[in-house]
């Protein structure tokens, strides 16, 4: 076939889905090495690149006047929603940053299910802010809890301490899923514009445009039966 070289050159490439779907189809086990090859970069990223946080950490038992172990775990489950709101409010915010001298931290609480136990966390840039953060926060908070409190003592099975590695499962998710849609999403990317620029016929529209011949008819072509 002789190809109209002025027609070609006023139509340099035409974007047809099902040419570039059929691209992407035949490059599939690429793009799936590229997916796991982006996950991988996510967690040395998450390990090793700066903005990892470490995260000391305390468990406290909630304990009742009551005896019943189901009295206990229900009012684990009260206090640990009160102990959140307290964790997050302005007023403890200002006790803390008064004593480490506005430094950058996030505290946390969370109820273990089906337990009277409660754990509560702060993360921060470096190990001692992050057990310094935790400490100046369970000395400050009860004074906000006490209303809600009265009836009830917590009694410590883990005290906080200065985290020895970091704690980066947090952002461990994010970044293997960014890392993955990044690389994969860029091979995708470079598969489809090359797709786009090959110039070959394509559709109908293509050959109409592009090769200096009348289509005189179709033959469809059925890869199952070979014919």
């Amino acid at each position: 076939r002789r190809m109209n070289n002025k027609i070609n050159q006023n139509n340099p490439w035409s974007i047809d889905p099902f040419s570039v779907l059929l691209d992407l189809k035949r490059h599939w086990w690429n793009i799936l090495l590229m997916a796991l090859a982006g996950a991988m970069l996510g967690v040395v990223a998450a390990i090793f690149l700066p903005g990892t946080a470490y995260t000391s950490s305390a468990v406290y038992a909630v304990l009742g006047n009551s005896s019943s172990p189901v009295s206990n775990v229900q009012n684990a489950k009260r206090v640990s929603t009160s102990m959140i709101s307290v964790l997050g409010s302005d007023a403890l915010e200002s006790m803390v940053v008064k004593d480490l001298g506005g430094a950058d931290y996030k505290l946390s609480a969370s109820y273990i299910a089906d337990t009277n136990l409660i754990s509560v966390k702060a993360t921060a840039a470096t190990p001692r802010l992050a057990f310094l953060a935790l400490k100046s926060a369970l000395i400050h908070y009860p004074a906000l809890m006490s209303n809600l409190t009265s009836d009830l003592y917590m009694v410590t099975l883990q005290a906080p301490q200065i985290p020895k590695t970091a704690s980066f499962s947090d952002q461990l998710p994010a970044k293997i899923a960014l890392g993955t849609l990044l690389l994969a999403g860029l091979y995708c990317g470079v598969v489809v514009l090359l797709s786009v620029l090959r110039d070959t016929v394509k559709n109908d529209s293509d050959m109409r445009h592009k090769v200096d011949a009348r289509m005189i008819g179709k033959i469809p072509f059925l890869k199952g039966n070979r014919k």
